[in-house]
């Protein structure tokens, strides 16, 4: 039985409210055993998701901004339009803006509006970190077929 296949008998014995425990096992999986070549559009954006989740939680949400592919973020709004995940999606766009112009790089010079944006999505993030996480157990359930045929 491969590891990813485990990983779903655990998820299907567990709450949404537990879910972080196995977040970064999902994460590390869906990294390391689909190539980017490869990933789907569920895929990237559970991905970038957890990444952007996990970045407001550690150092603020600007911080994912600031290094997040541009390409990486289109998608995952494509993705949570085409789910109809539009208060998702709403909040995640908010923050989008060209950190990576190098008028910014390396001296974070940022507008402040950038972070009163970034400071408000904290806290939505804040707020609806439960729901967070069973979105993403949802969207892992939802996928299960496919990401499990892609990991070898």
């Amino acid at each position: 039985m491969k590891y990813i296949e485990k990983l779903y008998q655990q998820i299907s014995n567990i709450g949404d409210q537990e879910f972080y425990l196995m977040e970064p096992e999902f994460c590390h999986e869906l990294y390391n055993h689909i190539s980017d070549e490869k990933k789907p559009l569920c895929v990237i954006a559970f991905l970038t998701i957890a990444n952007w989740f996990a970045m407001s939680q550690r150092s603020g949400v600007w911080t994912f901004y600031e290094g997040a592919y541009p390409d990486n973020m289109d998608l995952t709004l494509q993705y949570l339009e085409q789910t109809e995940n539009d208060d998702l999606a709403g909040i995640f766009r908010y923050g989008i803006h060209d950190y990576q112009n190098p008028q910014y790089a390396g001296n974070y010079n940022y507008p402040k509006t950038w972070i009163d944006e970034s400071e408000k999505i904290d806290k939505w993030i804040g707020e609806h970190e439960e729901w967070l996480f069973a979105w993403e157990r949802k969207l892992l359930i939802d996928n299960k077929e496919l990401i499990c045929s892609l990991i070898s």
